[in-house]
């Protein structure tokens, strides 16, 4: 288990704080073990506490009408998981649901010392918005996906925009984030094999044609 100020200091938004800040921040947090499975929110959800990922992994997703699951984005280790649609209020209300994908450990700092802090610090703030930005991101391009990209072109996409993602993740896990059948993305992965686009070895992928395989995407 990770100690408080070695966990704090593990983000990247706290790599550069002060001994005074860290010790402020400690003294106003607690870290959390959490089961493969477990639910961590749910949409609507308030919390007084901003979260970090310390090992594990989060999948963020929505239910439709009836109840199935929409599989928005993964939260990787080091990262923002909460969700700051509105800095100057005291509460988070989350955006979706947050199911964890393996054993984790989070960071829980109290919100409205961490405001404080971040009232004080601009590097903080900076990187603040870094998370953030890329928390739209990733919905950005899963509308993307959803909207514009067939099959073929999700993986493609992935494969070269993610691909240490996907070499990390179960197919299951992938077809469930692209919204496609395993048996889709299982011919597809087969199909850029016999065209020389990819190398698949022991489970894992290397791209040998990245310009080729960019052609799908178009």
């Amino acid at each position: 288990m990770y100690k408080l100020e070695e966990a704090i200091k593990k983000i990247n938004i706290f790599s550069k704080i002060s001994k005074d800040e860290l010790g402020l921040l400690a003294s106003n947090s607690y870290i959390r073990a959490y089961d493969k499975r477990k639910l961590l929110t749910y949409e609507k959800e308030k919390s007084s506490e901003i979260l970090f990922l310390i090992d594990g992994g989060l999948e963020a997703y929505k239910l439709d009408k009836n109840q199935n699951e929409i599989l928005l984005y993964y939260i990787q280790i080091g990262s923002l998981i909460s969700e700051l649609p509105r800095f100057e209020q005291n509460e988070i209300k989350y955006f979706s649901n947050m199911n964890f994908t393996h054993d984790s450990l989070i960071l829980a700092i109290n919100y409205r010392v961490f405001k404080q802090i971040c009232l004080k610090n601009n590097d903080i703030v900076f990187k603040l918005l870094q998370e953030i930005s890329n928390q739209n991101k990733k919905l950005h391009l899963m509308i993307d996906r959803e909207i514009l990209f067939c099959a073929s072109a999700k993986i493609a996409f992935m494969l070269i925009n993610k691909l240490d993602v996907f070499n990390k993740l179960k197919r299951s896990e992938i077809a469930l984030l692209l919204h496609i059948q395993p048996e889709t993305l299982s011919r597809t992965l087969k199909k850029f094999s016999i065209n020389d686009l990819i190398c698949i070895a022991k489970g894992k992928i290397s791209i040998k044609n990245e310009m080729m395989l960019s052609t799908y995407i178009d």
